[in-house]
């Protein structure tokens, strides 16, 4: 027994924070015999690394050299360090027993949220050392999940219609075989996942080409940048698709159509330098024959927080949402509150003093049922 086989444990047994809330947690182990060491401390680490290789050649005195490049970004959201017992000088010593040494941490309100690709990552470490003098440290470490949320009502764009026009006219032999208009509208530009998106599309083909497809498409686009050996690297992905068609020549076709946007998680990285995520909503228009296709798309927001003007009364659920304990923590109205850097005060190496529990129990501290992120249409329902 000790600290190798000791825990850290949350408050949110999912692991998962909204930015701009306060962690609880604590350290628990059980010591079988006294200990001595400088201290045990705590470090809290945002931060985004973005990474991958590329394969080169070059010519060298008349010979092929093949080499791999490097490509990197890093950036740090915020950082911490403070000590659970101890401190960085002199010596402690903990008694046999078991001891829990609590802590909290704010998550700061910019950051943005967690994120795990194949070129980039977003993430949050909790990293427990046990420091000794001129032995190796003893480490413990877990990740928290961070959810930035994205209010669609705090971007006007989020409620403009996106309106499509296309009018063309197909030629063969240098003789138009008439005029063909297309028109599709969305009535606003931002939703939520597991939000289902009202289209109307319409045809008048007055030519004599038939149209072989309509395509309507919700896509995915990822952006990473290396700033060490300068690079980005892109990748485009359809979340959501719909198809109308054939329409033949010299007819007129209209459509009230539902594209249901899948429940996908939705990562807000917007305060992230390297790493892009963005949307767009394409139709494209695909005639029959020799005839080039026609494409037009427009910028589409996804987000956590649905416009309170649509006829959801309530938003889709989110599957990497805090569970219920968020309610047993004051009410975070307004900005967050200011957490003070913890230093326990340890008389000759005993645990911890008695301190009320956050976790969940008949001896709560924080008593308040108001959620911390209140409003009309809450993100994540109870």
């Amino acid at each position: 027994m000790g600290f190798d086989q000791g825990r850290i444990e949350f408050d949110h047994p999912n692991l998962t924070y909204f930015a701009g809330e306060v962690v609880h947690g604590r350290l628990v182990f059980d010591q079988e015999k006294s200990k001595t060491f400088r201290g045990i401390y705590l470090k809290v680490k945002g931060e985004c690394n973005v990474h991958w290789t590329t394969n080169h050649s070059r010519r060298v005195n008349d010979r092929t050299e093949h080499y791999t490049k490097q490509h990197n970004s890093h950036e740090v959201y915020f950082e911490q360090k403070f000590y659970l017992v101890g401190g960085k000088h002199g010596e402690t010593t903990i008694q046999p027993g078991h001891h829990e040494y609590p802590f909290q941490c704010l998550i700061p309100p910019h950051c943005p949220s967690s994120y795990e690709g194949g070129n980039g990552r977003i993430h949050y470490e909790f990293r427990v050392v046990v420091d000794r003098a001129m032995k190796f440290d003893q480490e413990k470490c877990m990740n928290i999940k961070v959810i930035a949320q994205k209010d669609l009502n705090m971007d006007p764009y989020c409620k403009k219609p996106m309106d499509f026009l296309f009018e063309e006219t197909y030629c063969c032999w240098c003789t138009s075989s008439g005029l063909c208009e297309v028109t599709a509208h969305v009535p606003q530009s931002g939703y939520c996942a597991g939000q289902t998106m009202m289209i109307d599309l319409a045809v008048a083909n007055n030519s004599n080409v038939e149209i072989d497809t309509i395509k309507l498409e919700l896509k995915e686009h990822k952006r990473f940048r290396a700033t060490h050996e300068p690079d980005t690297r892109s990748d485009v992905q359809v979340i959501a698709k719909l198809k109308k068609g054939p329409i033949a020549g010299n007819t007129t076709r209209n459509w009230t159509l539902e594209m249901d946007i899948p429940n996908i998680e939705v990562c807000n990285v917007d305060a992230c330098q390297y790493i892009d995520i963005t949307y767009t909503f394409t139709v494209t228009v695909e005639p029959s024959g020799c005839h080039s296709n026609s494409e037009v798309y427009r910028r589409f927001i996804l987000g956590h927080i649905p416009l309170r003007d649509t006829d959801e009364d309530q938003p889709p659920e989110i599957v990497t949402q805090p569970t219920a304990p968020l309610t047993q923590y004051p009410n975070q109205q307004g900005n967050p509150p200011q957490v003070q850097t913890f230093h326990p005060n340890v008389n000759n190496g005993a645990p911890y003093p008695p301190v009320a529990s956050p976790y969940p129990g008949t001896n709560s501290p924080y008593p308040g049922a108001n959620p911390p992120y209140p409003g009309a249409n809450p993100p994540y329902p109870g």
